[in-house]
């Protein structure tokens, strides 16, 4: 996990994602050319393990990580044309506060304008893992 696991990002599913582009291009005149902002759950890393190890039964050993050692060694290796630092500088990105990975923090939620389901991040994680 990154620094504590706390920090808190919009996260949404790929059928919330087709929903949505469907339900703006149906929807209303007021959503056209529009930044829409959605998000099916609103998680830190420490909400994500504590669903999985729910659903799953298994205790997972955790490893706690400097988020700005991550993203330097990632740069690091960029730098050098090792592309392998791209997943650990998206983790980042997402993960680390005041990078936009939390839309919510400055955006409002078109959940409601676009008339998206509430979502359980139990229940998807629960079907991802096939134990529902």
């Amino acid at each position: 996990m990154l620094d504590h696991g706390t920090n808190r990002w919009s996260a949404t599913t790929r059928s919330t994602v087709g929903l949505a582009a469907k339900n703006a291009m149906l929807g209303p005149e007021s959503v056209s050319n529009q930044y829409l902002f959605i998000e099916s759950f609103n998680v830190s890393q420490r909400d994500v393990l504590a669903a999985l190890e729910d659903v799953t039964g298994t205790r997972w050993d955790v490893t706690y990580h400097d988020a700005e050692e991550e993203k330097r060694l990632a740069l690091e290796k960029l730098a050098k044309g090792n592309y392998s630092g791209i997943p650990a500088l998206m983790r980042y990105i997402t993960c680390a506060k005041g990078y936009g990975g939390n839309y919510m923090d400055s955006e409002e939620s078109a959940n409601k304008l676009l008339s998206l389901p509430a979502e359980s991040l139990h229940a998807v994680l629960a079907g991802l893992t096939r134990h529902e």
